[in-house]
Formats: C-alpha cells, sequence, structure tokens
C-alpha cells in the first residue's frame, strides 16, 4: 500500500463478512491497525468497515492542562 504523504504509521484496514485485510507499509502501520480491529470487536462479531488512516502531521503535541495538573517546573521539563 502507498499511503499519502509515505506515512510510516499509515494503514488499510478492511472488514468484510468472510474476511479481514489489513495492509501498512511498516510494523508500526500494522500495530495501529490492529488496535483499530480491537476496537471494532462486539461481543464475537467485528463491524464491516474499510478505514485509511494516518497521521496528519510528522509529529505529536502534548498538552498540559495546568490549571487541573499542579506539578513542579522540574517535572514539567522531565516530561
Amino acid at each position: 500500500m502507498e499511503s499519502p504523504y509515505g506515512q510510516n504509521e499509515a494503514y488499510r484496514l478492511v472488514v468484510k463478512d468472510k474476511n479481514i485485510k489489513l495492509i501498512a507499509n511498516t510494523s508500526q502501520g500494522i500495530f495501529n491497525g490492529l488496535q483499530t480491529l480491537l476496537q471494532l470487536i462486539k461481543g464475537d462479531k467485528i463491524r464491516n468497515c474499510d478505514i485509511l488512516d494516518y497521521p496528519s502531521y510528522q509529529w505529536r503535541g502534548y498538552m498540559i492542562d495546568v490549571g487541573r495538573n499542579f506539578q513542579s517546573v522540574d517535572l514539567l521539563k522531565q516530561q
């Protein structure tokens, strides 16, 4: 599979009545697809779907809500 923008974390998951197909560029994409598949399992059934997923950006953000998390400056720098 060639994902948009060559994303390493991209995957395509297709679930039908009789089969499941998971395609990815890397092992990280396979891992992400398996996590999605686990979320689709309801009892002994899996919902049918066709998912193409990849990160919108190359970096991930981290938000700290200082109003609810009172932490020292040293701990914030460590995180």
